[in-house]
């Protein structure tokens, strides 16, 4: 075979591949609220186009008692879609307040979200999760998780 068509096959397959590779999307805003009660506002959009790095922003804060907890992950690394499940992870900071004490603590937050109400309405609601670790290896001081159903809001799971 000449080097000519080694090129083109390896041309011809890279093509192929860009051509299966998909789009992805996960969007949403509102509130949830866990089985304790706790209520949290949740705003996220990360997408991933192709073989491209997930882009987006993944924000979730709640009240526990006097303690205000805020999570921001400006830059996700993964994102991947199963059916109506949305997966992302990336480098987080979370913000502890306390009265007028405020901590930060830098981890890596994991977010799950849900895509479960039908266009049609019904008696599913969506759902969010987020883990916020600082150090994987060490103490969980600093650790934060909330799991939840859309009260008010949507969650939007799509892979195109």
């Amino acid at each position: 075979m000449r080097v000519s068509h080694v090129v083109l096959l390896a041309g011809l397959a890279a093509a192929s591949a860009l051509a299966c590779a998909q789009n992805k999307l996960i969007e949403g805003r509102g509130t949830a609220r866990n089985t304790a009660g706790l209520n949290a506002a949740f705003a996220f959009h990360v997408t991933q186009e192709g073989t491209n790095a997930a882009l987006g922003r993944i924000e979730v804060g709640w009240r526990v008692n006097d303690v205000q907890i805020g999570i921001l992950c400006e830059h996700p690394r993964f994102l991947g879609i199963t059916e109506h499940q949305g997966r992302a992870y990336g480098p987080a900071r979370v913000k502890v307040t306390r009265g007028t004490t405020v901590k930060y603590i830098d981890g890596t937050v994991y977010f799950t979200a849900w895509d479960l109400r039908p266009p049609e309405g019904g008696t599913h609601r969506d759902r969010i999760r987020v883990r916020f670790i600082r150090d994987p290896w060490g103490s969980p001081e600093g650790d934060q998780f909330f799991e939840g159903e859309v009260m008010d809001g949507d969650v939007v799971v799509r892979q195109s």
